[in-house]
């Protein structure tokens, strides 16, 4: 597969906000595309992590019996979905995230914000250039931006008083008095917001 190519499907795979990346940077050859390395801190300098999120035992690294200078290591996914890659160290390995593998690599963080952000929304695609810093304010801002998380709607708030089928019943009651006014007095919602929801104002996903 060619850098392009392989770009090129990514994007393709997210024409979707929801859509789900499919592409395995791991099977890239060094000869296929220009990646550039840079080297992981914290790990005894023994590995490297590249603009494509690809990682790799460094090519001068001490010979390690069961593995070779250079070697690509193979990614897993996380629990909540995101590339990781286990990184040894005196006998200890830790998993850790690509994609801020690749952040903390290549972009400059001067704010400090303490979050990575997959701009077209995919957890696969650690190309450089698809990541970005972020506070935890503007991660869930892009995220309802582009999509991936929808504003929750009625009994699924968490402060809600009302069910969608109180609300169907406030919505077709023929006189505002009577259940309406009982189911108000009961979930202690006042008139005003009955009134809004009698006039469409309030629950408007509810019939």
């Amino acid at each position: 597969l060619s850098w392009m190519s392989i770009q090129a499907s990514l994007h393709s795979a997210n024409n979707s906000c929801n859509a789900i990346c499919r592409v395995d940077v791991a099977t890239m050859s060094n000869e296929s595309c220009n990646e550039k390395w840079m080297p992981i801190d914290g790990f005894g300098n023994l590995y490297q992590i590249s603009d494509a999120g690809r990682a790799r035992r460094r090519p001068d690294a001490p010979p390690k019996k069961g593995t070779y200078p250079g070697r690509i290591l193979k990614l897993t996914i996380g629990k909540l979905g995101y590339p990781q890659v286990g990184l040894s160290v005196d006998g200890k390995t830790r998993n850790v995230r690509v994609h801020r593998l690749v952040a903390s690599a290549f972009i400059k963080n001067p704010d400090a914000k303490p979050q990575v952000n997959h701009i077209d929304g995919c957890k696969a695609n650690n190309f450089v250039d698809n990541l970005e810093w972020a506070t935890p304010s503007e991660n869930v801002a892009h995220a309802y931006r582009i999509g991936l998380t929808k504003p929750a709607k009625g009994s699924q708030c968490g402060n809600a008083k009302l069910t969608e089928s109180d609300v169907s019943t406030i919505k077709s009651a023929c006189e505002y008095h009577g259940v309406v006014v009982e189911l108000a007095r009961k979930s202690g919602v006042n008139k005003s917001q009955i009134s809004r929801i009698r006039r469409g104002k309030l629950w408007r996903h509810v019939a």
